[in-house]
């Protein structure tokens, strides 16, 4: 009971707060109100035409990559998006308003969005005929689980554990984070096989020694996780493989 309480009371409120700040960097708080939403529903214009920071940098980016690749066609720009915690809710954003930005890798780390937000977001890019690849990176389970909070004072678990258990009432597997390693392998068979075939999970080793083992330790910038060669190794061809003594998982596995 007393680990619960902290949680419970005051996690709820800041989580809630927290989403709404992935929303706001798309779209403007005024945005949200009813005769903004109206006003934007009627717009002929099929461009995401949100209000936000990050809304007007990623349009200014797009209309600067085709202007540039209009004057020189040879010229092709890729995009690899990275994700951490809820910055993978701020990419599933990103990917829904410009899905048609030139991505070539997308790859979540400890991700804290919802599968069925990852649903809704990514698998209908990688069911296109395109060469994107997305990359999971997870901790190990017994790592997830162990992690202290709070100096010892707090639930134990890393936030994923936290969100799924405190912050959110999950009906089912597919509302739980999409960075749990158990929930993805029970999720991983309802996702289409040509989305399939374009996604690989890794799992880090739990050594403290050599891999991250804490939620925030995915952002070390020492070791730098977010690295290619922590998640990407294209002499396997995206098989069951080894990184650094850590397995990864292919969905088609």
């Amino acid at each position: 009971m007393v680990e619960v309480l902290p949680a419970d009371s005051f996690g709820k409120n800041a989580w809630v707060n927290m989403l709404r700040r992935t929303q706001m960097l798309l779209r403007s708080s005024n945005e949200f109100e009813a005769q903004k939403i109206n006003e934007l529903s009627d717009s002929e214009s099929n461009e995401f035409n949100g209000k936000g920071d990050l809304a007007i940098f990623l349009r200014a980016l797009k209309k600067e990559i085709e202007k540039i690749e209009i004057i020189n066609p040879n010229k092709k720009y890729k995009i690899t998006l990275i994700g951490h915690s809820m910055g993978t809710i701020i990419a599933n954003e990103i990917l829904r308003a410009f899905p048609n930005l030139p991505y070539e890798e997308i790859v979540y780390m400890a991700a804290a969005c919802s599968i069925h937000d990852f649903e809704n977001s990514v698998i209908p890019l990688l069911k296109r005929e395109n060469n994107i690849k997305f990359y999971n990176l997870s901790l190990d389970p017994e790592a997830e689980a162990r992690e202290y909070t709070l100096g010892g004072f707090g639930p134990t678990g890393s936030l994923l554990e936290w969100i799924d258990s405190y912050y959110t009432d999950p009906p089912t597997v597919f509302d739980m984070t999409m960075g749990k390693w158990q929930n993805i392998a029970i999720a991983k068979n309802s996702f289409p096989s040509e989305a399939r075939i374009k996604m690989t999970f890794k799992v880090f080793a739990f050594d403290e020694k050599s891999q991250p083992t804490t939620h925030g330790g995915m952002h070390d910038t020492k070791r730098c996780w977010w690295q290619p060669k922590y998640w990407n190794d294209t002499s396997k061809n995206n098989e069951n493989f080894y990184i650094d003594g850590c397995p990864a998982y292919n969905l088609d596995r």
